[in-house]
């Protein structure tokens, strides 16, 4: 008997969902964050077959993520990695310093509540000079395009998560948050000024990979389409 679209979906989705449950059983982060990153890749070909791997993988995390999460820009990765770009603009140096401020004043807290978000910069610098440019380099300094980067790509190409320290725990909480850390340098070298790293924990990102699934069954339903269709399968 032929199936319908709605069990086409059922059947689509139910798979995800029975993969998610086993690798959140596995205990090691690595694996269950890579693996979440696999499923993720596949979930946004369904969603915008159409798209680039990356753009596909980004525009997924924030429009069936926590939105909240996603689009908002880490300002102390955006100053000390973003500084040379910055520098001369003072307008611009002046606003993420500021920014900056606020974030290491809220050390301990949830960052997601003093990083903001990308719409919010816009309004905010609209009147700036090079304001545009800006926010070219506040596009790479999302959580989601942090994640992709910092994540998914050193998982999927580099079997590692990008880290100078064996000690970060990536189940300590089930939200994204900074630690400050030294990075490891050479023997006799002179010592330099901790650093910070955004941790998204493996129980988050498995967590958002089941929310995801459930928003896009939800898209899907919706919108009556055949999720098999999108892979070239039917």
């Amino acid at each position: 008997m032929k199936m319908s679209t709605k069990e086409k979906i059922e059947q689509y989705t139910d798979w995800f969902s029975q993969r998610i449950k086993f690798i959140k059983g596995i205990g090691d982060d690595d694996t269950t964050i890579l693996v979440c990153c696999t499923l993720i890749d596949a979930l946004g070909k369904c969603a915008q077959p159409e798209r680039g791997s990356k753009e596909r993988f980004i525009n997924l995390l924030e429009l069936f993520g926590n939105n909240d999460i996603w689009t908002r820009v880490s300002i102390c990765h955006l100053v000390s990695e973003g500084n040379k770009y910055i520098k001369g603009y003072q307008d611009l140096t002046t606003y993420t310093c500021e920014k900056l401020k606020w974030v290491d004043q809220n050390d301990c807290s949830n960052p997601y509540t003093v990083d903001p978000k990308i719409d919010t910069i816009q309004n905010e610098i609209r009147a700036l000079d090079f304001a545009n440019k800006f926010m070219k380099f506040c596009q790479k300094y999302k959580y989601s395009t942090y994640f992709y980067e910092r994540y998914r790509c050193g998982l999927v190409h580099e079997a590692k998560i990008l880290r100078d320290s064996t000690a970060w725990d990536y189940t300590r909480e089930n939200r994204p948050h900074y630690i400050r850390y030294t990075p490891k340098l050479p023997l006799n070298s002179q010592p330099i000024e901790t650093k910070k790293h955004l941790i998204f924990p493996s129980t988050f990102i498995a967590d958002e990979t089941i929310k995801i699934n459930n928003q896009l069954k939800e898209w899907l339903t919706k919108q009556n389409i055949n999720p098999y269709e999108r892979y070239g399968l039917e």
